[in-house]
């Protein structure tokens, strides 16, 4: 079964999917150029402690590379809500570090200045 069907657009106009399947022992990917024969890969539940929370962590890890849904067997599943809402969060947090940093930053050259004057 499908999990996740990922594409990630490039900016010279080219795409790549990467596609995700639930197996009866484990999972395996597919991935490669859109439109293209797409490569494979299975993966053995035995190598993991759990099969399901690797599975989320790879798609954690594609939405963060700027890869997109393309289809998605079970949009309502909680354990794919569970995984966006994760990655919106891990995006608002570094969001939040980054602007913090450049307030600190400015804070830094405000004081500078008010010294001069």
């Amino acid at each position: 079964m499908v999990i996740a069907h990922l594409r990630f657009d490039n900016p010279d106009g080219s795409s790549k999917d990467w596609i995700i399947r639930r197996t009866s022992d484990g999972f395996a990917t597919e991935w490669g150029r859109t439109g293209k024969a797409l490569q494979s890969k299975n993966f053995p539940g035995k190598n993991f402690s759990n099969v399901d929370a690797e599975i989320q962590r790879r798609i954690s890890e594609k939405y963060k590379k700027g890869y997109q849904d393309v289809v998605s067997s079970a949009p309502d599943d909680p354990a794919m809500k569970a995984v966006k809402k994760r990655v919106e969060q891990e995006a608002k947090a570094e969001a939040q570090k980054k602007a913090e940093k450049e307030l600190a930053k400015i804070s830094k050259i405000d004081s500078v200045f008010s010294n001069w004057f």
